[in-house]
């Protein structure tokens, strides 16, 4: 009985570490958050993601004041984005990054803005090992395409872009390729905002 009493012990105690091996931690930057009223908040901060449960989301932030200071976790229901050096994430709400995983909403990085919205959401998965799942989405009057490299790239890139006819002429010859995507996207958001100039 004691025997089992030292393991139920030890499987409670490793339970947490079990958890933590299964993320991916940052180092402390600093930056600044935008709280859920619109408050901006500096302090030292650094990105957590992991692997999704249910429908929840997969990124936190830890935040401390001072170096010394202990961590303080926070996620899309107490933040509204954050910013570390160049890099701005924002929260985002239902979204698919593969036919099994849908969030409610979850923190991604804003890569471009414009006409088309790219972002980058991060996430892991363990099998066979820990390591980052990144995924590109991008969002076009409120709805997210998903990005595959390379299997659904131009199926779904060609819905995005069909009103111009020379960026799809280029996906179609492939000029245009999933590691243009950045690229491609600034040449859109470009010709977007020139056609909107010329209509006014």
């Amino acid at each position: 009985m004691k025997k089992l009493l030292v393991l139920f012990g030890f499987l409670l105690l490793g339970c947490p570490m079990f958890a933590q091996v299964h993320q991916v931690r940052g180092s402390f930057t600093p930056g600044h958050y935008y709280t859920k009223e619109g408050q901006r908040v500096e302090g030292l901060i650094r990105h957590v993601y992991g692997a999704q449960t249910g429908e929840g989301p997969s990124n936190q932030i830890e935040v401390k004041p001072t170096a010394k200071a202990k961590p303080v976790p926070l996620t899309t229901k107490d933040v509204q984005a954050f910013v570390l050096g160049q890099d701005s994430f924002t929260v985002k709400k239902s979204f698919d990054i593969s036919q099994f995983n849908h969030y409610q909403e979850d923190f991604m990085r804003v890569v471009k803005s414009g006409a088309l919205n790219l972002y980058l959401h991060y996430s892991t998965s363990t099998f066979p090992t820990l390591q980052p799942v990144l995924t590109y989405l991008v969002e076009k009057d409120g709805e997210f395409y998903r990005m595959v490299r390379p299997k659904n790239f131009s199926e779904q890139i060609n819905l995005l872009i069909a009103d111009n006819k020379a960026i799809l002429q280029k996906v179609k010859n492939k000029d245009y390729t999933f590691e243009d995507l950045q690229v491609l996207i600034d040449a859109y958001n470009l010709w977007a905002v020139n056609k909107a100039v010329k209509v006014e």
